[in-house]
């Protein structure tokens, strides 16, 4: 709909010459999705959340990558504002989609869900988005993978158990997880 509302308007402006020399195909491809009005809202709204942690310390912590565009997105924010010495990206996820633990307790899960997504996919676009040193990618079950993160985890950014995050933003449907994660965090926060 906004490629044609585009086109429309390239057409008006720069009459048949533009129609002639373009057509739709070289103007978009499937790539540009983030010109369409809900990405760009989106985009703009984490950019937006991010802004009301910009004086506070701590790293970005989501439950729940998927496909891996919030990390893109916050690891850009982290870049973008000059944060990159001080703040990280950490991303928690299954990458294999939901546990059986969540699948038994959740009937509005789907086993086939979220199942097109890997570790190794994630990691090849923060690569290919050269934000590999300020995202890092923790697979497996969180309930699992938070508690030994929080506790025995040493990075150049904090000491081991003194973990500090600025902001959790769960992006996951199963509850247990997301409850979990929450509470293994505060006093983190």
């Amino acid at each position: 709909m906004i490629r044609k509302k585009i086109e429309s308007y390239l057409l008006n402006k720069l009459g048949p010459k533009y129609h002639w020399h373009h057509s739709t195909s070289d103007v978009f491809d499937s790539s540009d999705s983030y010109l369409e009005r809900d990405e760009f809202k989106y985009i703009l709204w984490l950019d937006r959340t991010y802004s009301l942690i910009k004086e506070t310390p701590g790293h970005i912590v989501e439950i729940g990558v998927a496909r891996g565009r919030n990390s893109i997105i916050f690891g850009h924010l982290i870049n973008m504002n000059g944060d990159s010495s001080t703040r990280r990206y950490y991303g928690f996820d299954t990458f294999s989609g939901y546990t059986e633990e969540d699948l038994k307790s959740n009937k509005h899960l789907s086993k086939v869900s979220f199942l097109n997504t890997s570790l190794e996919f994630v990691s090849e676009r923060l690569k290919k988005t050269n934000l590999s040193s300020v995202c890092s990618l923790i697979k497996g079950d969180i309930r699992d993978t938070l508690p030994t993160f929080l506790n025995k985890t040493r990075t150049e950014r904090f000491q081991k158990g003194n973990c500090q995050a600025a902001m959790l933003y769960i992006d996951c449907n199963a509850y247990e997880p997301a409850f979990h994660a929450m509470e293994l965090l505060k006093p983190f926060m």
